[in-house]
């Protein structure tokens, strides 16, 4: 039965790194702080 619901699935790796990159956008934008992510899932 359709319940109006959306979902998204996603694996813990992928959802977690969001915030990272958000609070990296963050510090450089107000204290000029230089970031990198590097994108390496563990498979976990």
């Amino acid at each position: 039965e359709e319940l109006g619901l959306n979902v998204i699935y996603g694996g813990h790796y992928a959802t977690e790194t969001f915030g990272v990159k958000a609070l990296a956008g963050h510090l450089e934008s107000h204290f000029g702080l230089p970031w990198s992510f590097i994108d390496h899932p563990t498979g976990l």
